[in-house]
């Protein structure tokens, strides 16, 4: 209980720093996309009276439908996105890795069972991917209401994507299911990360996350994460990602993840 509580408080609430990083990151993505479907609102003479929650939410995680090589514009790769998710990865993988050397070393030693520090590090990790979507969400919020002078719209009939607009019945149970995706999500792969990282060096841990997300944006199959976290796959707007089978292997995957984690940090001579 103690060396969780450590974690939250290190872990969570003292990191400043990395939260208004991911803060200023999350404003200017906000404008980033507010200004570009203005230019579109602009360009097309599209006469819109207020940009929704939901446009802003469903840009940001749209990410790319399925790879074609003869679409035109077939590499489009969500910056944005990919950029917030490698953020995540670092906010986690970095903590966690920097607790197992120098002070850390006196702290996993005073720890009755070594996968218990395992165990903190999973929770704390879970906690610190929350505070990055919470941080993501409430930008949102906050930039809707100061764009639309105090009044906040939620959703749009008509979502623009991409400077395509789509007429996509995008409920608040839609919203919710695909933010929890991306949360699970990100939470498997920070696992691996910080896992990879116990196991070998941080290099390699980053070079795998890397490769995790690059293979998702042009492989589209259950079995790779980053599937889980693109709407333009999803299974509710026409694509080949169903919810509940990315749901059941990303359980899976958190669960094995966490057993090896405890067994190898069992076992392991931190010195």
């Amino acid at each position: 209980m103690k060396i969780l509580i450590y974690d939250i408080k290190c872990g969570v609430v003292k990191r400043k720093v990395m939260q208004c990083i991911v803060l200023l990151f999350s404003i200017l993505s906000f404008f980033y996309f507010k200004n570009d479907l203005q230019l579109y609102f602009k360009a097309t003479n599209i006469k819109i009276d207020e940009i929704s929650f939901m446009d802003i939410f469903v840009n940001f995680f749209w990410g790319m439908k399925d790879f074609d090589s003869k679409i035109e514009d077939y590499f489009y790769v969500p910056f944005f996105n990919f950029a917030f998710s490698l953020l995540m990865t670092y906010y986690v993988g970095d903590y966690s890795k920097r607790q197992l050397s120098g002070y850390g070393k006196n702290i996993i030693t005073r720890v009755e069972r070594k996968g218990d520090w395992w165990t903190s590090k999973f929770i704390v990790a879970f906690l610190q991917i929350l505070v990055c979507h919470c941080i993501l969400i409430f930008s949102m919020i906050i930039g809707i209401l100061i764009l639309n002078r105090g009044r906040f719209n939620f959703a749009a009939d008509n979502v623009i994507i991409r400077r395509n607009i789509k007429s996509y019945n995008i409920s608040i149970s839609s919203m919710l299911i695909w933010l929890s995706l991306s949360i699970i999500g990100s939470f498997v792969v920070c696992l691996v990360q910080v896992l990879t990282s116990i196991l070998t060096n941080s290099i390699y841990s980053y070079i795998m996350v890397v490769s995790i997300y690059v293979l998702s944006y042009f492989c589209t199959s259950v079995f790779l994460v980053g599937n889980h976290m693109n709407i333009a796959r999803s299974s509710m707007i026409g694509g080949s990602i169903y919810p509940i089978e990315a749901f059941a292997f990303d359980i899976i995957v958190i669960v094995v993840l966490f057993f090896i984690g405890r067994i190898y940090l069992k076992n392991k001579d931190i010195f």
